[in-house]
């Protein structure tokens, strides 16, 4: 066999293939950082938006499907996008290493995703990129147990942007934390020209809380824009610049909208100082607990302390400056999620140097 050449970081070439949805979902927002992530480092990558044809092409029709889809749908499917889906698949046997950019638990269903079966097809090791590791969702494990046994998809090596989220996990040899390289995409702090509130997503459940928050906004007479429907990356990015102040919903394994909105220096406000679970600064964080936060977050309990938090926050909002601290509080607390994670990253590049070596 030829020897690889080596690049001018003195690591053997390779490229690989991050396989994730097309859907504006966090997954596409991953794989498309990591691939500048691995391009800094001197890796080459192509992000392949056809996760979707393991389902279609991958898994046999006679498997029994995750989500129960009727056989003669399935059949359809795998006829309409055969030509493409096997496209797909030849593309995937070029790269030296695939990465799947996915959530959990929908990467670990192996009735939705057969990941065994596509790395006997393709004869290569496969990883998985996440916000965090299944080990840091004890709750997502005992599903996949509960489902399973102990037979759910198992990865080659893992990728996520922090050790931290429900809870904390270790790093071990083939755990990487990669963190989230925002700042190849171009975000950074943004003059804000009036103070507007972006209101997130309702979530089920959370009615009440949602209601506070626009009651106070009403009272103290703040613009408000909620988010309702469907967006672009480009136009939910366009809210997260404008906005001064976001307001949480729920409780986020990561948060991607978190990240993006304190790298535009947007401020974030959560009922609970545990729903941004990937930004608490506690050495243990506990499962759904509270958490220790940077000065880029206000936490409120009840009505009274959000209108005082929001009117202090208006007292000493400036356009400009204000934006300014809020990002480099985030920065300087969690420079990771801006950055990327450059330990992590160097890890990642030797132990796939290591693996190019052995069959080369």
């Amino acid at each position: 066999m030829a020897k690889r050449k080596r690049n001018k970081l003195n690591f053997l070439y390779m490229k690989i293939g991050i396989l994730t949805r097309p859907d504006n979902k966090s997954p596409k927002i991953l794989a498309q950082t990591l691939a500048e992530s691995l391009k800094q480092i001197g890796i080459d990558s192509e992000v392949v938006y056809g996760l979707n044809m393991l389902r279609r092409q991958v898994l046999p029709l006679r498997a029994k499907d995750r989500y129960q889809l009727k056989l003669h749908f399935r059949i359809r499917q795998k006829i309409k996008y055969f030509f493409a889906d096997r496209a797909i698949l030849k593309k995937l046997k070029q790269f030296d290493f695939i990465i799947v950019s996915e959530c959990i638990p929908n990467a670990y269903w192996a009735d939705f995703y057969p990941i065994e079966r596509l790395r006997k097809i393709l004869k290569k090791k496969i990883g998985l990129f996440e916000v965090f590791y299944l080990g840091s969702a004890p709750h997502f494990i005992k599903e996949l147990e509960d489902w399973y046994g102990k037979t759910f998809n198992e990865y080659d090596f893992e990728l996520a942007i922090a050790p931290v989220s429900y809870t904390a996990s270790k790093s071990f040899d083939k755990k990487f934390d990669v963190g989230f390289n925002l700042k190849s995409s171009g975000l950074a702090p943004q003059k804000k020209n009036r103070l507007i509130a972006l209101i997130d997503f309702a979530f089920e459940g959370y009615e009440a809380i949602r209601e506070m928050q626009l009651r106070v906004l009403q009272k103290l007479d703040i613009e408000y824009i909620e988010l309702k429907g469907a967006y672009s990356i480009h136009e939910i990015r366009e809210l997260y610049a404008k906005a001064g102040i976001f307001f949480l919903q729920h409780f986020e394994s990561f948060g991607l909208p978190i990240a993006e909105c304190l790298s535009y220096g947007t401020a974030v406000f959560t009922a609970h100082s545990g729903w941004p679970m990937a930004f608490r600064l506690n050495e243990n964080p506990e499962l759904y607990g509270e958490g220790q936060l940077a000065d880029c977050f206000y936490v409120y309990g009840n009505e009274k302390e959000l209108e005082e938090k929001l009117l202090m926050f208006i007292k000493e909002f400036d356009g400009a400056r204000t934006p300014l601290g809020i990002f480099n509080t985030f920065t300087q607390q969690y420079g990771p999620y801006y950055y990327g994670n450059a330990k992590g990253l160097d890890k990642l590049k030797r132990y796939l140097d290591n693996e190019i070596a052995a069959t080369s």
